[in-house]
């Protein structure tokens, strides 16, 4: 059974632990996303912390086309 919502998770190329233990989180649900995305990206010149993380989400918000949206960040679970 699937809901009709689009996981966002934002990643970097370090953090390869981390995203596949959130990916891991989404797949054991219960209840299943229409989508997971994610996008996986180092930081340009300007780009670090916060603020790359918040242009990684508003990229995957423009592939979204489910009604609803649900974030989860690499690190979290």
């Amino acid at each position: 059974m699937s809901v009709d919502v689009t996981v966002c998770t934002p990643s970097l190329p370090e953090r390869g632990r981390q995203l596949a233990e959130a990916i891991a989180s989404v797949v054991h649900q219960t209840v299943r996303p229409a989508a997971h995305l994610i996008w996986i990206e180092s930081p340009g010149p300007g780009q670090e912390g916060p603020r790359h993380m918040a242009l990684q989400r508003n990229r995957l918000l423009l592939a979204v086309t489910t009604k609803w949206t649900a974030v989860l960040d690499d690190d979290d679970l």
